[in-house]
């Protein structure tokens, strides 16, 4: 008897290892967001100073993007600024 281990990926592709499997999903995650990181890039080089940026965040005097973890950015911030 021959026992066999594989790894799906959400899009069906197989692998061998589950290493593999992960960097594979990861790799298509972050091939669909580079676009949006390249805008806000761009937009956060527009700005000669950061206190005219969308991303500035006026109470803490920073970008809200340095925030360490991206559940800590103040994304509200961005579009109360847009509308406005």
């Amino acid at each position: 008897m021959t026992i066999e281990q594989r790894f799906i990926a959400c899009d069906g592709k197989e692998f061998k290892t589950e290493e593999e499997c992960v960097k594979y999903e990861t790799f298509n995650k972050l091939k669909d967001i580079i676009p949006t990181l390249k805008t806000v890039q761009e937009i956060c080089n527009k700005y000669h100073h950061c206190h005219e940026c969308v991303f500035y965040n006026d109470s803490s005097g920073d970008c809200i993007l340095r925030e360490e973890l991206p559940e800590r950015w103040d994304l509200e911030r961005i579009s109360i600024k847009n509308e406005i």
